[in-house]
């Protein structure tokens, strides 16, 4: 596996950390995991539950012990009875009762892949090509946080394709209001490379005063969460209007002053 080229490499948002003067970890962005059978005894298996960070969800290891993130499904599946099987990304209920049975006897398979082969228990057991499998109730209970309860594998794997393409220095000093320390700096950075565009309304800031404007928010809520996917650049009008708790946010003192002051330069 150490030999599949990686066809993610994510360098804009890190070349642009550096230049900030921020160290960034290396990673060798996604590399596909092509489907292979789960193999579980005695508690022990060919998959991990947690990465090295202890971050939860369904890993491998290639051959220089780097962690990819993958998702199990069943190989052999009535696909004209039940439709497509589901896929999981966690140690959920389901996943533990197959291993303290004694083993995957149902015939898992993990994957990085959108498209995946089945075998059709309807059809003679003859291979099927699927995709956007639906999620496991239970995964996404356990998930909620970090993936939407809607996601289908294909969704997921865009996740994993883009999940290694920020990646700031790992220090979390932050300061008072729970930033990071170099958090300045990776929201300039942000902003620069969307080009001080707000992704939401599409407004552009066209000269350095009106910079101010456009802000760097959080999507999942989390500020020591830094990662590109998680940074969405917004004007200060749709950063305010992203939740009840931001529209609060803006309601009083300096946003409230600038968020006016930003409204009154647009009409």
């Amino acid at each position: 596996m150490s030999n599949d080229e990686p066809i993610y490499e994510f360098p804009l948002f890190k070349d642009a950390l550096r230049r900030k003067g921020i160290e960034v970890g290396e990673t060798g962005g996604y590399k596909i995991v092509r489907p292979a059978d789960v193999v579980f005894k005695n508690g022990r298996g060919n998959v991990d539950f947690q990465d090295d960070k202890g971050n939860k969800g369904i890993f491998i290891k290639d051959s220089d012990n780097h962690f990819h993130q993958v998702y199990m499904y069943k190989r052999d599946y009535r696909l004209n009875t039940y439709g497509k099987p589901r896929f999981h990304i966690c140690k959920c209920q389901t996943i533990q009762g197959f291993i303290k049975s004694g083993g995957f006897k149902d015939h898992y398979r993990y994957a990085n892949t959108q498209q995946v082969d089945v075998l059709n228990m309807d059809n003679n057991n003859s291979k099927e090509v699927v995709d956007d499998l639906p999620l496991c109730s239970f995964c996404a209970e356990i998930m909620k946080r970090q993936f939407q309860s809607d996601m289908t594998s294909d969704d997921f794997v865009e996740i994993l394709k883009a999940a290694g393409e920020a990646t700031e220095e790992e220090s979390k000093e932050v300061d008072i209001f729970g930033y990071v320390k170099e958090w300045p700096k990776i929201s300039e950075a942000k902003r620069e490379l969307e080009n001080y565009t707000c992704e939401q309304c599409g407004y552009q800031a066209n000269n350095a005063f009106d910079r101010r404007f456009i802000q760097v928010h959080h999507i999942d809520g989390n500020k020591l969460n830094n990662k590109k996917e998680n940074l969405k650049c917004l004007c200060i009008r749709c950063h305010a209007n992203v939740d009840q708790r931001h529209k609060q946010n803006f309601s009083k003192g300096y946003n409230a002053d600038m968020l006016a002051e930003f409204v009154k330069s647009i009409a």
